[in-house]
């Protein structure tokens, strides 16, 4: 699902809290797909004023921590 996920070493000077675009980046995803994992309610924006909204970058890690484990999971699955 995720084109490239940032190493740490990348992550360094990322905010607390991204863009749009600067979270669809950090993920390796396109603006469209971040849309849809939002609407699904995976990841929730912020709004911090009247039509902006912003993704804390703390819950997008998670995001991506459980996708980690539900690859690892399946991998083991399969190994079965």
């Amino acid at each position: 699902m995720c084109g490239h996920l940032m190493t740490s070493q990348e992550s360094i000077d990322v905010p607390a809290l991204l863009t749009k675009k600067q979270t669809a980046d950090y993920l390796g995803i396109s603006t469209r797909s971040l849309d849809r994992i939002a609407s699904a309610g995976t990841i929730k924006p912020v709004r911090v004023t009247k039509g902006t909204l912003r993704y804390r970058r703390n819950e997008i890690d998670t995001y991506v921590a459980s996708l980690d484990h539900d690859d690892a999971t399946e991998r083991r699955g399969a190994a079965s």
